[in-house]
């Protein structure tokens, strides 16, 4: 049997998924597997399935689910370098901003703590290597969905992977490692600018996946759509 790998892209809604995948088991060979595991890691011929969000919308995610250690779901202390970040930048709008800072310190700080904060120091790019390597793999890839409408995608998603017609994806915060909803998601024009630039390549990747939907039939998710997720 062919065997279906689920590829956990960090902050994209993967904990709801594999918490659905585990309450309602596939009929098929189905593997879930944590951050670490890559494209690479998996065997050619074996189908594999992810999600993917607007790169700006995973950087406030990964700012504030790091900056409370992962709790409640998880429990990750800071390294040194998160801890010198979250002290400089209390928010994910200073962060951004700081970004293109004429104080060059503070703009060494803001890129010291890009690279130091889990899930926003990484890019789609360090689970599908480059973009001829993951078209090269395109047969292998399943299905690509988009966080910004994960319920719904959910619902063409268990059809593929032979999930029962019943299976949902859990709502409550805990279950789905989704951010507090008093937590300042806000982000100013310049920070969306630098967001932008800083994460240009996950964009062009973005992009690439969503041309591979459309002709799959499905539709394009527009960058920025649908409100903040897990």
């Amino acid at each position: 049997m062919t065997k279906v790998n689920f590829l956990h892209v960090g902050k994209t809604g993967g904990t709801a998924l594999i918490e659905a995948i585990r309450e309602f088991p596939s009929s098929l060979d189905l593997q879930t597997h944590p951050h670490g595991i890559r494209l690479s890691d998996i065997p050619k011929g074996d189908k594999v399935f992810f999600v993917l969000r607007d790169p700006i919308d995973r950087f406030v995610s990964g700012f504030y689910s790091r900056q409370r250690r992962g709790l409640p779901c998880y429990n990750g202390p800071w390294t040194r370098g998160e801890e010198v970040a979250f002290s400089a930048f209390p928010t994910a709008n200073s962060l951004a901003e700081a970004l293109s800072s004429k104080t060059v310190e503070r703009k060494a700080a803001a890129e010291h703590a890009m690279e130091a904060i889990d899930h926003v120091r990484t890019s789609f790019y360090d689970w599908f290597h480059n973009d001829d390597y993951f078209l090269s793999r395109i047969n292998d890839v399943l299905f690509i969905g988009m966080v910004q409408h994960l319920n719904a995608e959910f619902e063409k998603l268990k059809l593929l992977i032979g999930m029962p017609t019943e299976a949902q994806l859990p709502q409550d915060h805990l279950r789905t490692h989704r951010n507090p909803s008093h937590v300042d998601r806000s982000l100013s024009p310049v920070g969306k600018a630098n967001l932008h630039m800083w994460y240009k390549k996950d964009y062009l990747f973005f992009g690439l996946c969503n041309r591979i939907r459309v002709e799959r039939g499905l539709n394009p998710i527009a960058v920025g759509d649908g409100p903040d997720s897990p």
